[in-house]
């Protein structure tokens, strides 16, 4: 399971370092074409959670879960 990711998930619940630590296994399980960690991926790029801002990124992300 994801480091404080459950179904009610949100990023203002993790402690302080744990949003980064959550991306990164959202990049290994998104890499694996699990359309819940690409939205989730997605998200934190566009808002900038846990990882630089990258809005481009964050939407082919979210494109990509979205064609699943």
């Amino acid at each position: 399971m994801l480091v404080g990711l459950t179904a009610d998930f949100g990023y203002n619940d993790l402690p302080p370092g744990r949003a980064a630590r959550a991306v990164e296994q959202l990049r290994e399980l998104a890499a694996t074409t699990d359309p819940r960690a690409e939205a989730w991926l997605g998200y934190s790029l566009l808002e900038g959670v846990g990882v630089e801002k990258d809005q481009a990124a964050g939407a082919a992300w979210l494109r990509k879960a979205a064609d699943q």
